[in-house]
């Protein structure tokens, strides 16, 4: 028996076994599926097969997911160590559960002092920054979803943010626009 969840707010959200199984997972091996968050008009399910588990990250649109499905995209060119990515297409990706990873797992507060987790941590970003930066500049034109952060700011954007933490009316907030 297949059990899913749909979405309770958004009737218009597809099934996450449907969205699975676009994804090349057969349908007749879920067993349950749930949802772990629907923020952002986006959704990410658990999918529980028989013998294993997947998360399922689907978008609304591809222009939402534009960054984080272009971004695995790219980090798997680029030879950066990422989950196992088991489907995607412009709207969804479908990865290796952290749950249930037989080579991952979830940190715990003991990694945040463990000298070998600050060792594993530098040498993903030094082969992050490596490759990345070897692609950057061999490319003809940085793609389009690699934005800056910084690119939305500007002094409306400044002041406004000043508004919002309730710090608006001090000098620093004018001056920083």
């Amino acid at each position: 028996m297949n059990i899913h969840v749909q979405s309770r707010d958004d009737p218009g959200v597809p099934g996450p076994d449907a969205v699975a199984g676009q994804l090349g997972v057969d349908r007749a091996e879920i067993v349950r599926c749930e949802t772990l968050s629907e923020r952002h008009g986006h959704r990410i399910w658990r999918i529980h097969l028989r013998d294993t588990a997947y998360v399922l990250k689907w978008f609304p649109d591809p222009e939402s997911a534009l960054t984080e499905v272009a971004g695995y995209q790219l980090l798997q060119e680029l030879g950066v160590p990422t989950l196992a990515v088991h489907g995607m297409d412009s709207q969804a990706i479908l990865m290796e559960d952290l749950a249930s990873s037989e080579r991952w797992r979830l940190a715990t507060e003991e990694d945040v002092w463990s000298r070998d987790t600050g060792r594993a941590l530098g040498s993903w970003y030094q082969r992050l920054h490596c490759n990345g930066s070897r692609f950057l500049s061999n490319a003809q034109q940085r793609p389009t979803f690699l934005t800056r952060e910084s690119d939305c700011l500007n002094p409306t954007t400044v002041l406004n943010l000043g508004d919002l933490l309730g710090l608006g009316d001090r000098p620093v907030w004018r001056l920083a626009a």
